[in-house]
């Protein structure tokens, strides 16, 4: 057995089966239970580089436990969509669910998290861009980065590597249905022989008036007839003469129903 010593922890490294194992004492934890980490490998240098790392993590703030050794991409996956979704709809926890357990759990779901690299990331990345459009790949990248960052917030990963790729473009999304301003004058124009282009041109998706032109006036200040329809409209306040014998009153207001036709006055002048 040979003694080491790694920073301020000291270990040990003895033969043990058709290798080496070595243990490294690091102190006590919050309850008192002591905290003795061992790692396996086949050479001396091996352990030694393995005992290294661990106490490089707890340096860090990155937990030294056997479960966070074994820490793999999909059960920090898993945690992000059972911990850190709250909140959200249901509908946007099902996509991101999908997501997840199609393009990234069964492709890079088993990587121990500590040995993912940006390498990996940005393989598994381009292998989709034939399956995914650009903006489902930017959504599924998203999720490997919020899944890391929650494993980095609760010590078990040091770096987050997703941050550290961009994101590739992928297939051509769909078409847009919507029509340009040739399209919707032409649809217009052919729709003036039709008895339904006075309901078509009066619906507002229709409107081709240029930005920053003014509206028309009003029926108030034109003449013709004008019919409101709904619900009561607003009261107008008629003004009292103010009583001499005691204080003012307040103004009567006299609703107006809506629901009939009023002819509009010619404007003065």
């Amino acid at each position: 057995m040979s003694k080491i010593l790694i920073g301020a922890y000291q270990g040990s490294i003895y033969p043990e089966g058709n290798g080496y194992t070595g243990a490294i004492d690091l102190g006590f934890d919050g309850a008192g239970k002591r905290q003795r980490i061992k790692r396996k490998g086949r050479t001396k240098a091996a352990v030694k580089d393995k005992l290294i790392k661990v106490v490089q993590d707890r340096e860090s703030g990155v937990k030294t436990s056997k479960d966070t050794e074994n820490y793999t991409v999909e059960q920090a996956m898993t945690d992000w969509l059972t911990k850190g979704l709250k909140g959200l709809e249901p509908g946007t926890v099902t996509g991101y669910r999908i997501l997840a357990e199609q393009d990234v759990m069964p492709l890079i779901g088993a990587t121990k998290l500590k040995e993912l690299s940006a390498d990996d990331v940005d393989d598994w990345l381009d292998g989709l861009t034939g399956k995914l459009s650009t903006r489902s790949l930017q959504t599924v990248h998203w999720t490997l980065k919020r899944a890391i960052r929650q494993a980095q917030a609760r010590d078990r990963v040091l770096r987050n590597v997703a941050e550290l790729v961009t994101t590739p473009k992928g297939t051509a999304g769909r078409p847009s249905k919507a029509l340009i301003l040739d399209q919707a004058r032409a649809v217009l124009e052919h729709a003036k022989a039709s008895p339904l282009h006075a309901g078509i041109t009066s619906w507002p998706g229709w409107t081709t008036r240029p930005t920053g032109s003014r509206s028309p006036r009003s029926a108030s200040t034109t003449t013709g007839s004008r019919c409101t329809y709904g619900a009561r409209s607003a009261p107008t306040a008629t003004p009292r003469p103010r009583s001499r014998a005691g204080p003012s009153r307040s103004p009567r207001k006299s609703p107006r129903l809506s629901g009939r036709c009023t002819r509009a006055r010619r404007p003065s002048g």
